[in-house]
């Protein structure tokens, strides 16, 4: 049993829902650069997003709908 030790700021918090879309090159640049960084943890990503982020590509929040279940979602 693990205590909870705080509460995050609700307000600043955003549900992330797939799929994520990218221009074909930034994407495919991206996963080259993150196999090539693939070694060091702190450069680690674990979504396409986080790639493309940590290849200094911008990432931008767009609307999503609730009834978009992600297929690995028991219903």
């Amino acid at each position: 049993v693990e205590q909870v030790v705080a509460t995050p700021d609700r307000t600043r918090l955003r549900a992330g829902q797939t799929p994520q879309g990218f221009a074909t090159e930034t994407l495919l640049s991206a996963h080259r650069l993150g196999a090539d960084r693939a070694g060091d943890e702190a450069l680690a990503a674990s979504d396409d997003a986080g790639l493309v982020e940590a290849a200094g590509g911008s990432v931008v929040v767009v609307p999503g709908d609730p009834m978009s279940l992600k297929v690995t979602t028991p219903l």
